[in-house]
């Protein structure tokens, strides 16, 4: 299926919509196109069954953190990860990258994924839906497996949400929650959070934005939300968090997480958690 000229088509068909229409049938339209995409990620079920993982964000906290302790672990990197000094010698198997920002269209953006491409050419990759025609047009990822999550809809009380990765699930803010649902998948039965610092509230709203890496790619300053528009952000993280949390109760998630504001999961010692594997 050539996507690009899918979504050309799709485009143009759109168009000629009148507007009340056009978002009902953008919305069917997309749950078609997700659901036939994801339809693949049904081999990935339970291929680590009660196997242990460590999903790896991105806070500053990993800076100090031997993370040359994970080599022979299974790993969940995400984003810019491959800036970290010590990515060839964890040799993360798994890269999760959701931002919308990062598939911009512009030669900044795509020269970045390159760059991402060509430092974790050993991963497996995740990325939204909709990613999948710019990845083809850009003939990038070719020589890596590269899965798509169904990204859309609301995370609700009471576990009513799709948590298999074959379906539609939730939309989720923070890039470590897709890996999340991944895990749970596959079927790990332990999974330790790490990098996953959520620090924000404590930091100036016109702060540089907290990451272990000291320069943000293409950051821009206009991008910086206000501390009014912050904190309903950090509220619907750790909520989902929880929700999260519920619905995978056949799970345990640690937060092994050098300090941080992440209270949703119990507390565990990292250097303890990975010297003393069973």
């Amino acid at each position: 299926m050539n996507l690009v000229k899918l979504r050309d088509y799709w485009l143009k068909v759109r168009s000629y919509l009148p507007l009340s229409i056009r978002d009902r049938v953008l919305y069917i339209g997309n749950l078609f196109f997700a659901s036939r995409i994801v339809k693949k990620n049904r081999e990935l079920k339970n291929i680590h069954l009660s196997k242990r993982c460590f999903i790896i964000g991105n806070g500053p906290s990993i800076k100090n953190q031997d993370l040359t302790l994970l080599k022979n672990e299974i790993t969940f990197v995400t984003n810019k990860f491959y800036l970290h000094k010590d990515f060839d010698k964890i040799n993360p198997k798994y890269y999760t990258t959701i931002d919308p920002l990062s598939f911009e269209e512009d030669a900044g953006r795509i020269q970045l994924l390159k760059e991402t491409q060509e430092k974790a050419s050993n991963c497996m990759f995740f990325f939204p839906y909709w990613t999948a025609s710019t990845i083809q047009k850009y003939n990038l990822f070719q020589k890596q497996k590269v899965y798509y999550l169904a990204i859309g809809g609301e995370m609700k009380e009471n576990k009513c949400f799709h948590s298999d990765i074959d379906k539609p699930i939730p939309s989720l803010i923070n890039v470590v929650l897709p890996n999340l649902f991944v895990a749970h998948y596959m079927g790990f039965k332990e999974i330790y959070l790490l990098g996953c610092d959520h620090d924000w509230l404590a930091q100036p709203s016109d702060a540089y934005p907290t990451h272990f890496y000291d320069k943000e790619p293409l950051y821009k300053k206009s991008f910086s939300l206000s501390y009014e528009k912050t904190i309903p952000y950090v509220l619907d993280l750790f909520r989902s968090y929880r929700l999260i949390k519920e619905k995978f109760s056949d799970v345990k998630i640690y937060n092994a997480t050098a300090g941080g504001f992440l209270d949703v999961f119990p507390r565990v010692d990292y250097e303890e958690i990975v010297k003393n594997k069973k």
